[in-house]
Parts: C-alpha cells; structure tokens; sequence
C-alpha cells in the first residue's frame, strides 16, 4: 500500500506547479538512486517510461537539493530507490556529516 502512495504522491509532485519555498542555509543532504532504469514489464513500464521518469526524478532532485545553499546531492551508484537496504554505508556516512555539520554550526 505505502508504493501506492508513494507513486501517488511522486504524480502530484510532477504536476505540482507552485514553486517551492526556500530552506535558507539548512544543511541539506539528498540521497539519489544510481542504477540504470530498466523496464518493468509486469508493471507495463517500457525502458522509454523508466528512462523519461529518472529524468523527471533528477530534475526533482537537483531543485530539491537546491532549495538550500547547504544542499548537497549524492548519486549512490550502486543502488536503487532503497538506498538504506542496498548501500547503508553512504546513508550512514551522510548521517555521520550532518551531525558533524550541525555540531560545528552549534558551536560556531
């Protein structure tokens, strides 16, 4: 069910035209799958529809990573949207940053 929502909600983000606001000097870190888009043809999804929504998904991504001036964007390539089970080490190298990022702002 959470999949359900989860591609309802990508649908809404892809025709959402309000421009988000901005996160200022937020410490942001965006973690992006990085394998090749392949078809799915059980789900009815052609290599051409993978490929057009990674595209709409890395251009969603950098203007996420965007909306601070502290953003930054990893491509984890060997993974896939579940980054957390496939490479847990980059996540945990990201966590480790921030907290070390919001340590230093908080001592600064």
């Amino acid at each position: 069910m959470s999949v359900y929502w989860e591609l309802e909600s990508f649908q809404e983000e892809v025709f959402d035209e309000e421009a988000p606001g901005t996160l200022g000097d937020l410490p942001l870190f965006v973690l992006s799958e990085g394998k090749i888009p392949e078809a799915v043809p059980d789900a009815g999804i052609t290599l051409e529809d993978a490929l057009a929504q990674r595209a709409v998904w890395d251009t969603l991504q950098d203007e996420l990573t965007a909306l601070s001036s502290k953003g930054q964007r990893t491509i984890a390539e060997g993974s896939g949207h579940v980054i957390q089970f496939e490479q847990p080490s980059i996540v945990i190298e990201k966590i480790v940053e921030m907290v070390k990022l919001i340590r230093q702002s908080d001592s600064g």
